[in-house]
């Protein structure tokens, strides 16, 4: 088995590493499960599951796990049952799951993977929509954690999907407009994207109610996500800067929403997240 990008590598699991991986698991415990050392040995141990390891190659560090379950199911159904990483932030999620894609459907020969989500976990929806995953359904209300109920998101792939997976989204004349935002943003549901596309480089001019004058360039990639920077002169007369990483989803319409994660590069650096969708 051979699963490394040039960042990562996953590896089976050790049971000298079940203690590492109890902690990112409880540093994460918002949006995931956690098992016990008995739990995770378990896994490693079972015949009809697999727990990895992900290993940084910078400082060749455990910074999280990944669960496979349904080795035997007759379906050729794998359930992706869990990641968690502790370096967020960096890409190495995506190249996880890219990876973890790539050994179910050509070493496993799955027809379909399949995880659940919670609901108001739009990171993670986010990232799963970016690698190919569709939403097959909501359980509602199914998991009560801390006197309150939390509904999960159903979502699968099948290998004809992961076969035509590059998503080759052309921003080329799109116009987009924010329907959710944090407080700190300065864009509002009147200010108007226009986005222009030229090979994988993205542009757009923009002004708005909170925004005297703003420009953005990014690079596109071949799912569809941008990573872009923008500039802009607020009505206070402020020059602004900042970074933004962006991934789409395909709307049963036929339009692009935009899940976007941000980061002010001025002011008081403080960092939030937008939705956006075309007009």
């Amino acid at each position: 088995m051979n699963l490394e990008t040039d960042k990562i590598n996953i590896e089976f699991t050790r049971v000298d590493n079940i203690g590492k991986n109890i902690q990112i698991e409880n540093d994460n415990s918002n949006f995931i499960g956690q098992y016990d050392y008995n739990g995770h040995k378990r896994v490693i141990e079972s015949d009809d599951e697999i727990h990895f390891s992900i290993i940084d190659k910078a400082d060749n560090s455990l910074i999280g796990h990944i669960i496979l379950a349904g080795l035997k199911n007759e379906n050729d159904s794998i359930e992706f049952r869990r990641i968690v990483i502790s370096k967020k932030g960096k890409g190495l999620g995506k190249e996880s799951i890219s990876l973890i894609k790539k050994y179910c459907f050509e070493n496993l020969k799955a027809h379909r993977i399949w995880l659940d989500v919670y609901d108001d976990n739009m990171r993670a929806m986010g990232l799963y929509k970016s690698q190919g995953f569709k939403i097959d359904g909501l359980l509602r209300e199914c998991i009560k954690q801390d006197e309150k109920y939390r509904s999960l998101l159903i979502m699968s792939i099948l290998a004809i999907d992961n076969q035509s997976n590059a998503m080759n989204i052309n921003y080329n004349n799109r116009r987009f407009v924010a329907i959710e935002n944090s407080e700190n943003a300065e864009v509002t549901s009147d200010l108007i994207f226009h986005y222009l596309q030229n090979d994988n480089i993205i542009t757009s001019d923009y002004s708005g109610d909170k925004i005297k004058k703003g420009q953005l360039i990014g690079l596109v990639d071949n799912n569809g996500c941008i990573d872009l920077r923008y500039h802009q002169v607020n009505i206070r007369g402020e020059l602004m800067t900042g970074i933004c990483k962006s991934i789409p989803e395909i709307m049963a319409n036929g339009k692009i929403r935009l899940y976007e994660k941000w980061i002010w590069t001025s002011g008081d650096k403080s960092n939030g997240e937008s939705i956006l969708e075309e007009i």
